[in-house]
């Protein structure tokens, strides 16, 4: 199991919810655990908080059939782009499953790639 992803790499304002096609998670919601398909070759992978998020685990599926979970229990992140994880050489990526609480009522979670 990796370690928490904890490094914020940068700041970026937040786009107003119609515009967003990101859903959005409420504390009602409860323990959310959301499926994002990358299906794309990558160096790193990031996670884009909108709001207050507290985070549970994030697992990676790479194409060749390996996955590698990161323990992040615990792990409260908001308003910012986060490193989930870096490969040091281009990986191909099939999807990122997060595990989280909202901590907010209209937060929103989304995985990026570096290009």
């Amino acid at each position: 199991m990796l370690p928490a992803f904890a490094l914020q790499l940068l700041r970026m304002p937040a786009p107003a919810p119609h515009d967003d096609p990101v859903p959005s998670f409420t504390p009602a919601d409860g323990r959310c655990i959301v499926r994002y398909m990358i299906q794309r070759v990558t160096p790193a992978l990031y996670v884009q908080v909108r709001g207050k998020v507290e985070f549970e685990r994030a697992d990676i599926h790479y194409a060749d059939g390996a996955e590698e979970s990161v323990d992040a229990f615990g792990l409260v992140r908001e308003d910012g782009m986060f490193r989930l994880s870096s490969f040091g050489a281009r990986r191909e990526v099939e999807w990122v499953r997060l595990v989280f609480c909202a901590e907010s009522k209209h937060a929103r979670v989304d995985v990026a790639i570096e290009e």
